[in-house]
């Protein structure tokens, strides 16, 4: 019997140093480290024809990159360590639903727009992300209507669909940014 116990011993004592023999050369790299401190956000550009998202689509971008609290937003770009360049592109309503009544109807729409993201190092004089695109779509459904004399309310739906969009890309964005180390 205690022979038995011995070997248990051993056998335990023997998977403890292969365990920890092999943590010994294990590092844990902190991989919330970003190689910048601050940013300067150029106004956005918008190129999309999506009607008012500039303003809106600037908020959300500096609240998302604020709530990190990973980096500093400055407003001078002489202080700055990178930039980030948005230009606001392609903004798409395609037809995904049709009236049972009238197929020339719309019901619902799909609408989707597009950021093109840049981020410059100031300090090293390079591009760290150049030209890349990002997507983001939402549905937007709408009411048939019961008479001709009712319109349908496209544009209210498409101003409460608008600000998800946006707020998905800027979510994207602030990802692709603190995240790309």
């Amino acid at each position: 019997m205690r022979t038995f116990f011995k070997i248990q011993h051993l056998i335990y004592i023997t998977l403890s140093l292969l365990v920890f023999g092999g943590c010994s050369h294990y590092s844990v790299i902190n991989k919330d480290a970003i190689p910048f401190e601050t940013i300067y956000i150029d106004p956005v550009n918008n190129n999309s024809y999506a009607p008012n998202v500039q303003a809106l689509f600037d908020t959300q971008i500096r609240q998302k990159l604020l709530e990190s609290g990973a980096v500093r937003i400055v407003q001078n770009l002489d202080q700055a360590d990178c930039q980030l360049f948005i230009r606001l592109e392609k903004y798409r309503r395609s037809p995904t639903g049709r009236s049972s009544q009238d197929p020339g109807q719309i019901t619902a729409l799909n609408a989707s727009l597009t950021a093109i993201v840049s981020f410059y190092d100031n300090q090293q004089g390079r591009y760290l992300i150049d030209e890349y695109a990002l997507n983001s779509n939402e549905p937007i459904f709408f009411t048939e209507r019961r008479s001709e004399q009712a319109p349908l309310d496209t544009k209210e739906g498409e101003y409460r669909t608008l600000p998800k969009i946006t707020d998905a890309l800027a979510e994207q964005i602030a990802q692709l940014i603190l995240n790309h180390w």
